[in-house]
């Protein structure tokens, strides 16, 4: 009885990490924009500004209308709490768009040390 209750034992601890580490929880959105110029090179100092269609219109959660400016890398870092369809849009000195694009960043269900972060790199004119 002894050598049945190791195994049982055993056992219940296999299938208890099992479950313990394939449990997925739900992990909000982060966008990672990369901003070149036009030959190539990372632009510092680029605002990017991120919206939705339709946010003058009423109260919205004040991430989701925001602008940052580039880092010394040419990125911009944004974070939401759910799935959201966002524009972004590059300005470049003038106050002009010069390069913009709506993306789809989705809340995710995924093992506890992954990251949902989303990427794309946009030109600075």
């Amino acid at each position: 009885m002894g050598k049945s209750m190791k195994k049982l034992s055993l056992l219940f601890f296999i299938i208890t990490g099992i479950f313990l580490t394939s449990c997925k929880k739900d992990v909000s959105p982060e966008l990672e924009i990369t901003v070149n110029d036009i030959n190539g090179n990372k632009q510092k100092n680029a605002k990017v500004k991120v919206s939705v269609d339709g946010a003058t219109d009423g109260i919205v959660n004040s991430r989701v209308i925001d602008s940052v400016n580039t880092d010394q890398f040419g990125k911009a870092f944004f974070q939401f709490d759910n799935t959201i369809l966002i524009d972004v849009a590059v300005f470049s000195q003038d106050g002009t768009v010069s390069d913009s694009l709506s993306i789809l960043c989705e809340t995710k269900k995924l093992k506890s040390k992954e990251n949902n972060v989303y990427t794309r790199t946009m030109t600075y004119k």
